[in-house]
């Protein structure tokens, strides 16, 4: 019996599963390898057509193995070689957020755009099918298309520019893994270990981590937005120039965590332990540090106008030349705080115990009352 080999044959196999168009069990990013036999021949089994399964299978683990999702965002192309005599080609194309699919021989070509969401999950699915030696997708893949890797074991692995948005790794160990440039928007880390984790330069924009171990994580310049790191272990972690704006850090422990330069804007660090943390020119306007420990923190140069951090300890804290404009520091503890040169132009200090603080050069100017007051 003949096979079809045309390239608009082989582009109706790979594009039409990736795309969602037809049946489910056989469309969705789940069924790309599962049912792709089916495809070829015409929904019937063949037992002399799965060394042709086989070979498409094997050509993709082989070619993704060497490319990650972040590098193909930036321009580079995947291409699949000599599938009965066609050759298959995956572009990315930014503006328009697709992959095109081109399937050419001696005599045509022809190509088609698919989602790029749905490819990507599908390339991250077939190189953790390797990396896991797992024998089905469906194992990766929930029926919804989604990477599903809760609990799994990715210790000291190497998954850097991986795709992982909106993936469940709830649970998972990802201790001393490199997730650097991952994409972990959405994603479900919450309890995950991430210990030593580097994630340099990921994106885990309204990504869940609560609960999560991070201690001495590497997220420097990580894109943070939105994310829920309640409770979190962050102890030791570098965050040094991260975009937390509006993040949930509350109850978190940031202790000894590095945080210059960082953005927490709007962001909730209610109850939070930042004992010897640095937050030296950290932008921290609006935040919510209520009840936070920022004892021995470093804040100098710190923006925290409009800042909320009534019944903070800040104990012995350097808030150098911070602007503290406009804060609420009711009940807060300021024992032995250096605040020279700082601004606490209109701040509120009813009830904060300011014993033995240094205001040498301090903008006091409609600051209102304060009691326990002692130099």
């Amino acid at each position: 019996m003949l096979i079809n080999t045309s390239p608009s044959y082989f582009l109706n196999i790979l594009s039409s599963q990736m795309t969602g168009t037809s049946i489910k069990d056989i469309t969705s990013p789940k069924g790309i390898l599962e049912h792709i036999i089916n495809f070829i021949t015409f929904g019937k089994l063949r037992k002399d057509k799965e060394f042709l399964y086989e070979e498409i299978i094997k050509n993709m683990e082989q070619s993704f193995r060497v490319v990650t999702a972040k590098e193909m965002e930036d321009g580079r192309n995947i291409h699949l070689d000599d599938i009965n005599g066609c050759k298959v080609s995956f572009y990315y194309t930014a503006h328009t957020n697709k992959v095109t699919v081109e399937v050419k021989n001696n005599y045509k070509s022809e190509s088609q755009e698919i989602d790029s969401k749905n490819f990507f999950n599908t390339f991250q699915a077939i190189k953790f099918r390797t990396l896991l030696n797992v024998t089905c997708l469906k194992e990766i893949l929930t029926d919804d298309g989604v990477i599903n890797l809760k609990g799994v074991n990715l210790s000291d692995t190497d998954l850097k520019g991986a795709y992982l948005s909106d993936a469940n790794l709830s649970d998972a160990d990802l201790s001393d893994a490199n997730l650097s440039d991952a994409n972990l928007s959405g994603a479900n880390l919450a309890h995950a270990n991430l210990t030593m984790a580097y994630l340099s330069e990921a994106d885990l924009s309204n990504a869940n981590l609560s609960g999560a171990d991070l201690t001495n994580a590497n997220l420097n310049q990580t894109d943070l937005p939105n994310v829920n790191l309640s409770g979190a272990n962050l102890a030791h972690a570098n965050l040094t120039m991260a975009y937390l704006s509006e993040a949930d850090l509350s109850n978190a422990n940031l202790s000894n965590a590095d945080l210059k330069r960082a953005d927490l804007s709007n962001a909730n660090l209610s109850g939070a332990d930042l004992t010897n943390a640095n937050l030296n020119q950290t932008d921290l306007p609006n935040v919510n540090l209520s009840g936070a420990n920022l004892a021995h923190a470093n804040l100098t140069m710190a923006y925290l106008s409009e800042a909320d951090l009534s019944n903070a300890n800040l104990s012995n804290a350097d808030l150098k030349r911070a602007d503290l404009s406009d804060a609420n520091l009711s009940d807060a503890n300021l024992t032995n705080v250096d605040l020279k040169r700082a601004d606490l132009s209109n701040a509120i200090l009813k009830g904060a115990n300011l014993l033995h603080i240094n205001v040498e050069g301090t903008n006091m100017t409609g600051t209102k009352p304060w009691a326990h007051t002692e130099k």
